[in-house]
């Protein structure tokens, strides 16, 4: 099996981001498999109850599995996420965020360490 072929079955995380300003929270979910010993990141996905998101959340969905599919460092792409600013910010958990997509970046961002955390350690449990 290449490891570009999905599995049928992988493990990830869903995380709820429910926004003051949106109607309906924005669901971020990453899927990971083993490759070599190690929890990798293979998809993700964003999902919102709100059909007005969707025309921008199925693509960004596509766009950031491809990457992540690649195995390539994801600093740029954690980077650009965070970088990204809408005509108006809005507060999350304390923090200031300038964009739905900055905080997607933040999620991931926080993914990724949990996954480098896992790694160093014992992966029996999770």
């Amino acid at each position: 099996m290449d490891e570009h072929d999905r599995l049928e079955k992988l493990t990830g995380n869903t995380y709820c981001l429910s926004l003051d300003h949106l109607p309906e929270p924005v669901y971020v979910t990453i899927n990971h498999r083993i490759v070599d010993g190690d929890l990798v990141p293979y998809e993700m996905f964003i999902n919102c109850f709100d059909a007005k998101q969707m025309e921008w959340t199925i693509p960004v969905s596509r766009l950031i599995s491809a990457i992540l599919r690649e195995g390539i460092d994801l600093g740029f792409l954690v980077k650009e996420l965070k970088d990204t600013f809408s005509y108006e910010y809005f507060y999350y958990k304390g923090t200031k965020y300038h964009s739905v997509a900055a905080l997607i970046g933040e999620t991931l961002d926080g993914h990724l360490f949990m996954l480098e955390e896992l790694n160093r350690g014992d992966k029996d449990g999770y």
